[in-house]
């Protein structure tokens, strides 16, 4: 199972691979959180070097892919949320 882990004084983020779905789990104080939003908009937002960095790969496997995707994603999403 390969795994990210984020945390700060206002909550959590948790997101692994199975062998079969990507899972997740976060709590932040704020209750208003919404986690599929909080990914989709930065995925959004930062497709452009999502997709750059994974250009740079050839014939990599979908988990590699998978892996690389998750750590820019959350790497922008720590900074965005300060973490």
């Amino acid at each position: 199972m390969v795994g990210l882990y984020l945390e700060s004084d206002k909550g959590f983020i948790h997101i692994w691979r199975t062998a079969s779905v990507l899972e997740a789990m976060y709590h932040f104080e704020d209750g208003n959180f919404d986690l599929n939003k909080f990914l989709h908009s930065n995925i959004n937002k930062y497709s452009k070097n999502i997709n750059d960095t994974i250009s740079k790969f050839e014939n990599i496997q979908f988990i590699l892919i998978t892996i690389v995707v998750i750590k820019i994603v959350l790497s922008f999403c720590g900074k965005r949320l300060k973490l």
